[in-house]
Formats: C-alpha cells, structure tokens, sequence
C-alpha cells in the first residue's frame, strides 16, 4: 500500500469519514492486518493483568473467607487463570489469521467457567459475584484488541450464557433480573468504549498511511522523494560493488526554461509536463519504483545499469528527441516548445565514491549541458579525485 497511487485512496478515505467503521475494501483489508500486527503485545499485556488481578481475587477471598483452597470452585478459578497464562503464549505463535477465533473462543470460554463458579457459589448458599463477569466484559472491551463487530459479538456472547445458564439453573428471578440489567449496561458502556477506540485507530492508521507516503513519493509526480532516492542510491551502489560486473550511470534532468514556462502558460502546465516528463524518463530506466526521483522544483534523477558511455548517450538522446517531438509549446523558450537538458555520470564497476561526491559531479555535468546551449546531454565519467571547480554562475532553468 505504499505507493503514490495510493496517496489519493487515503486522502478521500479520510474526507469522506468512515462513521460505520468501515474502508473501501482495499483500505479495509490494509487496516485491518495493520492492526492484528500491531495489537498482539497490547492483548497478551491485558491477559497477564487479568491473571494478576483474578490471582489477587482469589488470594483475598481466601484468605477472608474460609481459608479453603482445595474447593471445587478454588480449582476451578485457578484453571480460569491458567488457561489466561497459555493463551497468552497460543496467540504469539498462532497465524495471524487464527488469532481472532482463539481470542473470541477463549473469551467466551472464561465466560463459562464464571458463570459455572458462579453458579456454584449460589447453589452452596454463598454470595454470587457476577462483578466477575463485569470485568471480563471490560477486558474484552479494552484488551482483546478485537474490532468492534467481533466484540459486540463476543460480549453479547459472555452475556446470554451468563443469563440462559443461570436460567437452566433456576436462579432467583429478581437477582437474576439485576444482575442482568447491569450486564447489558456494562456491555453498552464498553461497545461505545471500543467504537469511539476503532475510530481514533482508524483515524490514525489512514494519516499514518499518508504521511509514509509522502515521506518517500513525490505526490506531484509520483516519483519517489528525494530521501528515498537517497536510501536507495547507497543501497544500490552497495549491492552494484558487490558484483563489479557492470557500469552504473546516475542520471539529471532538468526542464529548460521552465520558470518561463509558468510564468507564460501556468503552473498548472508545468506541472502537467513535469509529470509527462517523469513519466517518460521512468520508462526509460525502466527499474524498481525508487530508481527516479524528483530531485527538487524541476529536476529529476535516476540510477540504471548501462553496458558503455555510448548505449547511454544512446538511450539518453532517444529521450530528448522523444520530448522534443512532443512539441508541448514553451513561449519562454527560444525554440518555442518544450525541451530539457540531461548530465550524466558513468560510473565504473571497481569505483568506491561517496553519493556526495557522486552527485556534484552529475551536477557538474547537467550544468554543462545548460552552459553548453541547453536541450543537450553531457556524460562525464566519474573521477574519484575530482574537485569542484569555482563555476562562471548559478544554473539557471
């Protein structure tokens, strides 16, 4: 999903709102394993303070009850909170697409086993704490890290067998009738818990989206972003030296006369023909997605592989003819239409430079094509030693 063309999905995303909680389907599908991947330290942290907290339960109502500890509902308290311990080992090892089901599976089972110590709590004359299953709605709600759907489901699921298992067992109707009315609250309270949470990571998953977005394309172009060029510059050198097998040229492309371009026809012309332009030289280089770049106003930059100075050059005018046959108007320009100029540097297999010096020198070489009349390509071949030289003027468009 992280793609130029998928900048504009999330922006209309976002403007459009998503009340019901729902993307289109291809957002949906994003979102949603963002959010299984992003969840699993929150859930198995809410199930270890599960145990903890029903642990330090049974511990006080032991030890200010009758100090039994080998009941049948004490050992059944204690499988409740082993079973919370192995399922926050299960749900780290388990595919991810496994994990709702154990999730809901299991809340529904602790579920259960409340509701059945519970029962037996009555049945032996003691005090029903049905706050129990309050809680365990709460954690749902808060740590289960299910979407709303899901959770409603699963809560509505905790309630109704808490209800129809006190009914098979014949509870007094009007504790039962409390205890349930204060269930449906607690579930109420915690689905608008969850809804309003869904939103707010909704929210943030589609500005998250975009800025990574913007943060390696150009939303302009397309291209990839100066910093992501840059990454991927050293990157491909780096894996290049690896193989000494071939020569790499770094590329610059510079629109002629384009402040006269806007000035005279709008920007939204020369935006038109930035992209045009973009376009054009990615299918020349025809490589990964990172290899073109904008390099900043109306200059472009690439990297590819090439087999000598001369299939480049080659290749590189086949692309200045191309733009000149276009015939795109350019009052600005002497000859009228659109045009660009190209400097290129060779670089050899066994050559170790830093991108710094890399750069100056393809800068070096665009700014002789400028110098030299413009509409031009000028290749120089990389030299280690090279100096900048103090140069007669600033490049100008």
């Amino acid at each position: 999903m992280n793609s130029p063309t998928t900048l504009g999905l999330f922006r209309r995303q976002l403007d459009k709102g998503f009340r019901s909680l729902r993307f289109t389907p291809t957002l949906e599908v994003a979102f949603v394993n963002d959010h299984q991947r992003r969840r699993l330290a929150f859930t198995r942290t809410g199930m270890l303070l599960a145990a903890v907290f029903y642990t330090a339960f049974i511990i006080i109502n032991v030890s200010f009850g009758d100090g039994a500890i080998w009941t049948p509902i004490a050992i059944f308290r204690g499988c409740a909170i082993l079973s919370v311990l192995l399922m926050m080992h299960v749900i780290s090892i388990v595919p991810e697409s496994w994990r709702d089901g154990l999730i809901i599976s299991f809340y529904i089972a602790f579920a259960l086993v409340l509701t059945t110590i519970d029962i037996q709590v009555a049945k032996s004359g003691g005090v029903q704490h049905y706050e129990g299953m309050i809680f365990a709605i709460f954690h749902c709600c808060l740590f289960s890290g299910l979407l709303l759907r899901p959770c409603i489901s699963v809560i509505a699921a905790m309630v109704s067998t808490y209800v129809g298992i006190s009914l098979l067992f014949e509870l007094p109707g009007d504790r039962l009738g409390f205890q349930a009315l204060f269930l449906v609250l607690a579930a109420m309270m915690g689905a608008v818990g969850v809804y309003l949470t869904e939103h707010r990571e909704r929210d943030n998953f589609l500005r998250r989206q975009m800025m990574s977005i913007g943060a390696n394309f150009d939303e302009l172009t397309g291209l990839a972003s100066r910093a992501a060029f840059d990454r991927y510059l050293r990157q491909y050198l780096r894996q290049a030296a690896l193989h000494d097998s071939e020569m790499e040229a770094l590329i610059l492309v510079d629109i002629d006369h384009f402040k006269q371009l806007n000035d005279t026809r709008g920007h939204d012309t020369g935006d038109k023909c930035l992209r045009l332009i973009a376009d054009m030289l990615g299918s020349t280089i025809n490589g990964d997605p990172e290899a073109v770049a904008r390099w900043g106003g109306d200059e472009l930059i690439a990297v590819m592989p090439v087999d000598s100075a001369v299939q480049l050059e080659a290749e590189l005018n086949d692309l200045r003819d191309q733009i000149n046959h276009l015939h795109m108007s350019n009052p600005g320009a002497p000859r009228g239409i659109l045009t660009v100029s190209i400097g290129a540097l060779l670089i050899q297999p066994a050559q170790r430079m830093e991108e710094k010096l890399l750069f100056r020198q393809t800068d070096a070489a665009l700014y002789a094509a400028k110098e030299g009349g413009r509409d031009q390509v000028v290749i120089r071949h990389a030299e280690a030693s090279w100096n900048i030289q103090t140069l007669p003027g600033r490049r100008s468009a």
